[in-house]
């Protein structure tokens, strides 16, 4: 069965969520609420230094918020890409050692 249809099939609870100014209505699956409450709350922090740095500061070159949502948006892409590369490498260096440990 695809993660689609997973996702599809399991019980959901609404939630609302305030990410930076805005209130966002959301399905998620019962038990994860936390989870997206948590991540809520990093792109909120995120959103905020950027604005920060790129809204607040005169003297600094301004960015719009869609920029300010973009660099967001790469920048927990880029740290995901990290993490998925660290993980990888590390079921890796796992496999690598039993081949090791068992000859």
């Amino acid at each position: 069965m695809c993660n689609m249809s997973k996702l599809k099939n399991m019980e959901k609870k609404k939630l609302t969520l305030h990410v930076y100014d805005w209130n966002l209505e959301v399905n998620v699956p019962k038990g994860e609420e936390q989870r997206f409450v948590d991540a809520a709350r990093k792109v909120s922090e995120k959103i905020e230094a950027y604005v920060e740095i790129y809204v607040r500061q005169q003297y600094v070159p301004q960015k719009s918020y869609m920029e300010i949502l973009l660099m967001t948006l790469l920048d927990f892409a880029v740290t995901s890409t990290e993490k998925e590369d660290v993980l990888g490498f590390n079921k890796l260096w796992r496999r690598i050692n039993n081949i090791i440990k068992h000859k």
